[in-house]
């Protein structure tokens, strides 16, 4: 990410609502005391996330994982080694929204959490897609659930261009099918934590429709020197909200503000929103945040 200069940031705030589910997610999550999932970034980067539960390694890295079982309100369907955790609507179905984890996790993290805000969103159908399993080059080659390769950590470093459109392809393929089922684009939101924030920016920009929405959580632009070439003017419309902790060791806090910086200055529908403290994870006030414009973009 090179923009020439850094644009303020938004300081536009959406209102707090007093729900029970923020109280609840609360008492699941810590700003300070985050669990951490043992992957070896490096040795002094753990990926970790600020929620009450955590995905074992074993369950992370198995090749050979076993269908969830589907509960009440709930189904799955294919996407790829592990189905997607669906939690329908309880309402008529106008609307979707599909959340990518980040590396090393599944569908069924994010779920447990995400969940939550359903009540509140009784007319949208919640995904949780699993990532396939891959070695990871900056993990030593270790095999995990991956959206694409990352080879470093540095802005010298390559980016994955061919694991990247491979993902764009499948989500987009995902998009498609609530399209079929007869859902606008524009009642669809993509959204994503870490890598799976970062495979959201990417894939918004290259679609060639407008989605209602999407949501990047402590992520960042891949392949930004690339963004225009492969963006769709009319994309430059859909509303962006970027959260990201200010003590993140993860994905710098300094490439959330990069990113906000040359989406603005390329004219995009962006808001950036910051956390005093958050480290690689989310927290209530970013949650109040995420129902907020959930329910701005597909009331």
């Amino acid at each position: 990410l090179k923009p020439s200069s850094l644009f303020p940031l938004s300081t536009t705030t959406l209102s707090s609502p007093s729900l029970n589910v923020f109280q609840l997610f609360s008492t699941r999550t810590s700003l300070h005391n985050q669990r951490s999932l043992q992957y070896p970034l490096s040795n002094t980067l753990a990926v970790s996330r600020s929620l009450s539960f955590f995905v074992s390694l074993s369950l992370c890295l198995s090749t050979s994982q076993s269908t969830k079982t589907c509960s009440s309100g709930f189904c799955s369907h294919s996407f790829s080694s592990m189905r997607p955790i669906i939690v329908e609507p309880t309402k008529s179905h106008t609307a979707s929204l599909i959340w990518l984890h980040g590396l090393g996790d599944t569908g069924a993290g994010w779920s447990e959490e995400l969940r939550l805000l359903a009540p509140h969103l009784p007319h949208t159908r919640l995904i949780f897609p699993t990532a396939p399993t891959r070695p990871v080059t900056l993990n030593f080659g270790m095999s995990m659930p991956a959206w694409y390769d990352i080879l470093g950590l540095t802005p010298r470093d390559k980016e994955d261009f061919e694991g990247l459109q491979s993902t764009f392809s499948s989500v987009k393929k995902m998009i498609d099918a609530e399209i079929e089922k007869g859902i606008s684009p524009n009642r669809i939101v993509l959204g994503g934590f870490s890598q799976g924030g970062a495979v959201t920016l990417y894939t918004v920009f290259s679609l060639e429709y407008n989605l209602a929405g999407a949501v990047s959580f402590s992520g960042y632009l891949p392949l930004a020197d690339d963004f225009k070439k492969r963006l769709k003017a009319p994309s430059l419309n859909v509303p962006i909200l970027i959260c990201h902790g200010e003590s993140d060791p993860v994905v710098p806090y300094k490439w959330g503000q990069l990113t906000y910086s040359k989406l603005n200055i390329e004219g995009a529908a962006v808001t950036f929103k910051s956390y005093t403290g958050l480290q690689h994870g989310a927290c209530s006030e970013e949650m109040a945040d995420l129902l907020n414009f959930l329910k701005k973009v597909i009331p």
